[in-house]
């Protein structure tokens, strides 16, 4: 998935390195390349789902998360 996780206006990589595993990859040189190390992970129920969106309207993509086993919601908010 694609996203602006960190506000740079460049388009950021969302990974799912796992079943229940995400990684972040932050572009660089204004947008051609892609870090080849995660600028952050984070861990989700297998089943669980995944949207990206701008919750708090400050440029940076945001995660939301879902488990469906144990009906929750988890907001990551990216930060600048």
């Amino acid at each position: 998935m694609e996203g602006d996780f960190n506000g740079d206006g460049a388009s950021d990589l969302l990974v799912r390195s796992r079943p229940e595993r995400y990684d972040i990859y932050l572009a660089k040189q204004g947008g051609r390349q892609i870090t080849t190390r995660a600028a952050g992970t984070f861990s989700i129920e297998v089943e669980g789902l995944c949207r990206l969106d701008d919750l708090d309207s400050d440029g940076c993509t945001d995660v939301l998360t879902f488990d469906r086993e144990h009906p929750t919601i988890t907001v990551l908010l990216s930060r600048p």
